[in-house]
C-alpha cells in the first residue's frame, strides 16, 4: 500500500523541530496549510514548503518528497536535479531547464542531498 504523507517547515518555532510530517490541510484560496503531525496536532505551515512524499525511497532509503534535491545516474547524465509533480506523474528539473519524468525503477539511482528551502543553492537554478 503507498503510503501518503507530506513535509512542511512549521511557521511557528517548535523546540528544534525543522520540519513536520503527516496529512496535509490545505486552503487554496487563502493559500492556509497544515500538517496534520503525530503528537502535535495540526501544525502551521508555510505554504510553499509543503511537498508530498513521492511514494518509494532513495537509494539509502530516505524518503524523497517534491522539492528534494538529488543526485542522478541515468540518461540525463550524473548530475543533479528537483523532484517535481506534473499531472499524472513526478519529475526531476536539472540545470539546463530539462524537465523529465522518471520510472519507479530509477528511483534505486537517487540520493536525497537536500531540498529547495533549506538549500537556496538548488533552488537558484530551478527558478531562473
Amino acid at each position: 500500500m503507498r503510503v501518503i504523507e507530506f513535509r512542511g517547515k512549521p511557521i511557528e518555532e517548535y523546540e528544534e523541530i525543522l520540519w513536520v510530517y503527516g496529512s496535509a490541510i490545505l486552503n487554496y484560496e487563502d493559500k492556509l496549510a497544515y500538517i496534520e503531525a503525530s503528537g502535535m496536532g495540526c501544525v502551521p505551515v508555510h505554504w510553499e514548503t509543503v511537498g508530498q512524499f513521492i511514494g518509494q525511497p532513495d537509494k539509502n532509503d530516505k524518503q524523497i518528497f517534491e522539492g528534494d534535491a538529488v543526485k542522478h545516474k541515468f540518461q540525463l547524465g550524473d548530475g543533479y536535479g528537483i523532484v517535481y509533480y506534473s499531472m499524472p506523474a513526478y519529475g526531476l528539473k536539472v540545470k539546463n531547464g530539462v524537465c523529465t519524468e522518471f520510472e519507479w525503477s530509477d528511483f534505486n539511482e537517487f540520493e536525497v542531498i537536500g531540498n529547495v528551502h533549506d538549500n537556496l543553492e538548488y533552488a537558484q537554478f530551478i527558478f531562473d
